[in-house]
């Protein structure tokens, strides 16, 4: 944990390999994002889907990847 700037703590999360982030996907199911955020989540999910599937290492794989990410964060058209 570390200091913010803002007199507020911060936490910082290292997540190494694809069991690690689906223990960390099943940690984040009790919690209920909202709004883009939620949309967010969704897709980022779909994505380790792919990769738990090995999909990713497809040219469909990745061109499907590329897809759900060109439509994330701030590039999503609602």
């Amino acid at each position: 944990m570390c200091k913010d700037g803002l007199g507020g703590t911060v936490s910082i999360l290292r997540i190494t390999g694809i069991n690690n982030i689906n223990l960390f996907i099943s940690l984040l199911s009790t919690v209920k994002f909202t709004g883009s955020k939620a949309l967010d989540y969704a897709d980022f999910c779909k994505i380790i889907d792919l990769i738990n599937k090995k999909l990713h290492t497809t040219e469909d794989g990745i061109n499907e990847i590329k897809k759900i990410v060109s439509n994330m964060n701030k590039k999503r058209l609602f």
